[in-house]
């Protein structure tokens, strides 16, 4: 069984999702060979040893044994299985506030699996249209109908519903997600038909499959200086409240510094920044003796910023000074991968223009 996972868009944790939930990726799994996923048991099955198990009939069980005149205690039927081919599709890390749902049936009359949130073993019974997960779990679906003559693949659409209530409702966080064959009991030594004739190894692997990422505002502040007789003042202003609706955000920053002086390779934070209102201050006061560059990383949209560097103009002999407008860093983890060529999504991510690389992205050549 092959699995695969489709690119989906990552979230800024204070943008709502839509009452309906919004479709953000999808699961697809897939056979490998046209007999790999089993339909439920069909009789007769083969009960001669030594030939063709599947008896044109393409089923979970194998040889099945007459039980003739023998008694098992437990009941079981030697080499029947339980149910046809079962698949569990596992979710981990789903952020508190977030819920995921998964339809009950997937496919056609002729391929289709059907989910029961109850379990890998028991009966498959639909109950309701969705399934819905709000903390790590998974999803069991078994095969209701296969195509012998083809590739059986089944896509399932996972949505996504939050709403954001500030401070930090819905948490932020990497939903990962896998698929295996079911059941994968560990109890394989018990020799109890209760625990799911066959029963399997989980050796799937976890996948990112959909970030929800912090609210920000990067800014780098690309020269600040403390050194020299200069000094440098900055301004970070948040601009959440405008004419547009816009919804009000609050937040600290911190501020990163990066180059020489005792502050070096430090960060410190600001008070919290309301909402139409802004922080100023002196790298003198921040960062004494500082010189080199600094990223604030704002917990609020719509951050910008301005920095001053002066040689304390209009005193005797100093006549020097300049400004300019902090650059805003496209935020790691909710920056689409494709704008990245070959990197990773949550990294800081820059491309040359001159090679027209569509997304968010630093810009080199500007």
């Amino acid at each position: 069984m092959s699995v695969a996972v489709s690119a989906g868009s990552n979230f800024a944790q204070c943008n709502s999702t839509p009452t309906a939930g919004t479709v953000v990726s999808t699961l697809t799994v897939k056979e490998l060979v046209n007999s790999a996923f089993k339909a439920p048991n069909v009789l007769p099955a083969n009960s001669v040893p030594g030939q063709w198990y599947q008896n044109n009939v393409n089923t979970e069980s194998q040889t099945v044994l007459p039980i003739g005149n023998f008694v098992d205690p437990l009941g079981a039927i030697p080499g029947q299985g339980d149910s046809a081919t079962r698949i569990r599709v596992n979710f981990s890390n789903i952020p508190a506030g977030v819920t995921l749902t998964l339809p009950v049936s997937v496919g056609t009359a002729a391929s289709a699996i059907q989910a029961t949130s109850s379990g890998d073993l028991g009966a498959f019974a639909i109950a309701g249209s969705a399934i819905t997960l709000t903390s790590s779990g998974s999803v069991t679906y078994q095969v209701v109908a296969q195509n012998a003559n083809a590739i059986d693949s089944f896509t399932i659409p996972v949505t996504i519903t939050y709403t954001y209530t500030p401070p930090s409702t819905p948490n932020v966080g990497t939903i990962l997600a896998s698929a295996t064959y079911a059941p994968t009991s560990a109890e394989v030594t018990t020799l109890n038909p209760s625990f799911g004739v066959p029963r399997f190894a989980d050796t799937s692997v976890l996948t990112s499959f959909i970030t929800i990422a912090a609210c920000q505002t990067d800014l780098l502040f690309t020269f600040m200086t403390n050194q020299a007789g200069f000094d440098t003042g900055f301004e970070i202003a948040n601009t959440s409240t405008d004419p547009f609706s816009t919804p009000a955000q609050n937040g600290t920053c911190t501020l990163n510094w990066y180059g020489t002086g005792p502050a070096a390779g430090t960060a410190t934070t600001t008070p919290s920044i309301a909402s139409g209102n802004y922080y100023v201050n002196l790298v003198s006061s921040a960062a004494a003796g500082f010189q080199g560059y600094m990223i604030a990383v704002c917990n609020f949209q719509y951050g910008h910023g301005f920095a001053f560097v002066s040689d304390g103009y209009g005193q005797p002999g100093r006549g020097l000074s300049q400004g300019y407008l902090a650059s805003i860093i496209p935020t790691p983890g909710i920056t689409p991968v494709a704008a990245c060529g070959n990197s990773t999504a949550g990294v800081r991510c820059a491309s040359d223009t001159s090679h027209s690389v569509v997304g968010q992205s630093e810009m080199l050549n500007q």
